[in-house]
């Protein structure tokens, strides 16, 4: 990871095993406030994985986790997504990954570095499939909350999108011919 301030926090978000809490809810919004835990509570959790870990162990593991958890006389319900995947990540070494990464410091006119995607995208089943990496880059800033309830996206940021992406296509063949 770069030495240089504010990527530690890039390292843990997208280096490291997470589990996020995305929603939590419980008690009843209508009523007045009052001061007692509520008798019925629900949560959303995402769960960032990395490589040698498997979508179906992670599953297996937290609901060994929660089982324990909970004390007799509570009763709960664990549901997981069906489109839970393993974790993905471009060979670092693979020339495309080389390529993008010229293509974007070009069209940014500065160092582009390399993160990892903290997605839920089926990346490692793309891979397998085609026998071609997956590449990803960005097309947003952290400030536009993608997937918030106030995102938005700066036009700009779509344009030099499509601009890093002409570059990757017009450099990427001799790379892979190299």
């Amino acid at each position: 990871m770069q030495g240089e301030a504010g990527f530690g926090v890039l390292e843990r978000v997208w280096t490291r095993p997470a589990a996020e809490v995305v929603t939590l809810l419980g008690g009843d919004p209508d009523d007045p406030a009052r001061g007692v835990v509520p008798a019925v509570a629900s949560a959303d959790l995402t769960l960032r994985l990395v490589p040698d870990q498997k979508a179906d162990t992670v599953m297996a593991q937290l609901r060994t986790w929660v089982a324990e958890q909970i004390r007799d006389g509570f009763e709960y319900e664990l549901t997981t997504s069906p489109t839970n995947q393993d974790p993905y990540v471009t060979p670092p070494d693979h020339p495309a990954l080389a390529s993008l990464e010229d293509a974007m410091s070009r069209t940014l006119q500065r160092p582009a570095y390399r993160i990892r995607n903290g997605g839920g995208a089926p990346a490692a089943l793309l891979a397998e499939v085609l026998g071609a990496p997956a590449l990803f880059f960005g097309t947003g800033l952290p400030e536009d909350h993608w997937h918030d309830s106030d995102e938005k996206v700066e036009v700009q940021a779509l344009v030099q999108g499509a601009e890093t992406l002409a570059y990757l296509l017009e450099d990427l063949p001799r790379r892979l011919r190299a």
